[in-house]
Protein backbone atom coordinates (compact mmCIF):
# COMPACT_ATOMS: atom_id res chain seq x y z
CA UNK A 1 0.00 0.00 0.00
CA UNK A 2 1.03 3.54 -0.87
CA UNK A 3 0.43 5.98 1.68
CA UNK A 4 1.40 9.24 0.04
CA UNK A 5 -0.93 11.90 -1.13
CA UNK A 6 -3.88 10.82 -3.57
CA UNK A 7 -3.90 11.64 -7.33
CA UNK A 8 -7.32 11.75 -8.14
CA UNK A 9 -9.09 12.08 -11.54
CA UNK A 10 -11.92 14.58 -11.25
CA UNK A 11 -14.99 15.01 -13.57
CA UNK A 12 -17.04 17.77 -12.20
CA UNK A 13 -19.54 20.48 -12.75
CA UNK A 14 -18.90 24.18 -11.45
CA UNK A 15 -20.73 26.27 -10.15
CA UNK A 16 -19.29 29.89 -9.54
CA UNK A 17 -21.07 33.15 -7.81
CA UNK A 18 -18.23 35.13 -7.22
CA UNK A 19 -17.79 39.01 -7.16
CA UNK A 20 -20.20 40.01 -4.78
CA UNK A 21 -18.60 43.24 -2.80
CA UNK A 22 -20.13 44.37 0.49
CA UNK A 23 -17.86 47.50 2.20
CA UNK A 24 -14.76 47.30 0.04
CA UNK A 25 -14.50 43.54 0.58
CA UNK A 26 -15.20 41.18 -2.50
CA UNK A 27 -17.09 37.48 -1.28
CA UNK A 28 -17.97 34.76 -3.12
CA UNK A 29 -19.25 31.38 -3.58
CA UNK A 30 -18.54 27.96 -5.20
CA UNK A 31 -19.36 24.79 -5.47
CA UNK A 32 -18.26 21.74 -7.59
CA UNK A 33 -20.72 18.21 -7.87
CA UNK A 34 -19.31 15.37 -9.73
CA UNK A 35 -17.24 12.38 -9.90
CA UNK A 36 -13.41 11.39 -8.32
CA UNK A 37 -11.61 8.17 -8.74
CA UNK A 38 -8.26 7.98 -6.93
CA UNK A 39 -5.21 7.01 -8.91
CA UNK A 40 -3.55 5.86 -5.81
CA UNK A 41 -4.60 4.07 -2.18
CA UNK A 42 -7.15 6.45 -0.40
CA UNK A 43 -5.38 6.45 2.67
CA UNK A 44 -6.88 8.92 4.21
CA UNK A 45 -10.63 8.02 3.78
CA UNK A 46 -12.86 5.67 5.91
CA UNK A 47 -14.00 2.72 4.49
CA UNK A 48 -17.31 1.14 5.19
CA UNK A 49 -18.33 -0.04 8.80
CA UNK A 50 -17.82 -3.59 8.47
CA UNK A 51 -14.30 -3.49 7.01
CA UNK A 52 -12.98 -0.21 7.86
CA UNK A 53 -9.63 -0.62 5.86
CA UNK A 54 -11.40 -1.50 2.15
CA UNK A 55 -11.21 1.60 0.08
CA UNK A 56 -12.71 3.15 -2.88
CA UNK A 57 -11.17 4.18 -5.85
CA UNK A 58 -14.50 5.64 -7.44
CA UNK A 59 -16.58 8.20 -5.27
CA UNK A 60 -18.74 10.97 -5.47
CA UNK A 61 -16.91 14.07 -5.10
CA UNK A 62 -18.24 17.77 -4.42
CA UNK A 63 -16.57 20.92 -2.43
CA UNK A 64 -17.52 24.00 -1.24
CA UNK A 65 -15.55 27.25 -1.68
CA UNK A 66 -15.85 30.54 0.27
CA UNK A 67 -13.75 33.54 -0.90
CA UNK A 68 -12.97 36.38 0.12
CA UNK A 69 -10.96 39.44 -1.04
CA UNK A 70 -10.59 43.33 -1.22
CA UNK A 71 -12.35 45.72 -4.07
CA UNK A 72 -8.88 47.50 -3.96
CA UNK A 73 -6.95 44.44 -5.08
CA UNK A 74 -8.97 42.17 -7.03
CA UNK A 75 -6.40 39.94 -8.37
CA UNK A 76 -5.36 38.52 -4.86
CA UNK A 77 -7.95 36.58 -2.28
CA UNK A 78 -8.41 34.04 -0.10
CA UNK A 79 -10.20 31.90 1.47
CA UNK A 80 -11.82 28.50 3.37
CA UNK A 81 -12.90 25.21 0.66
CA UNK A 82 -14.90 21.88 1.87
CA UNK A 83 -13.95 18.59 0.11
CA UNK A 84 -15.83 15.70 0.38
CA UNK A 85 -15.97 12.29 -1.58
CA UNK A 86 -18.63 9.52 -0.68
CA UNK A 87 -20.08 6.36 -1.99
CA UNK A 88 -23.31 8.82 -2.32
CA UNK A 89 -25.07 6.91 0.60
CA UNK A 90 -24.50 3.39 -0.85
CA UNK A 91 -25.26 4.35 -4.83
CA UNK A 92 -21.19 4.13 -5.77
CA UNK A 93 -19.58 2.64 -2.73
CA UNK A 94 -20.72 1.03 0.54
CA UNK A 95 -22.91 3.82 2.93
CA UNK A 96 -19.86 5.75 5.36
CA UNK A 97 -17.00 5.38 3.17
CA UNK A 98 -15.20 8.77 1.96
CA UNK A 99 -13.54 11.60 3.61
CA UNK A 100 -13.76 15.07 4.20
CA UNK A 101 -11.17 17.88 4.29
CA UNK A 102 -11.42 21.62 5.36
CA UNK A 103 -8.75 23.71 3.66
CA UNK A 104 -7.60 27.59 3.34
CA UNK A 105 -6.06 29.02 0.34
CA UNK A 106 -4.67 32.14 -0.71
CA UNK A 107 -5.59 32.64 -4.72
CA UNK A 108 -4.11 35.44 -6.97
CA UNK A 109 -5.71 35.92 -10.80
CA UNK A 110 -3.50 36.38 -13.78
Amino acid sequence: MDYKIMARLPADMLFDFHHLSFFGITTGFGTTQGFSYALGYPAYEDGPKDNPKKRYHFQYHMAFELAFGLASEPEWGAGIRLHHRSGAYGLIAPPHTGSNFLGLFIQKSF
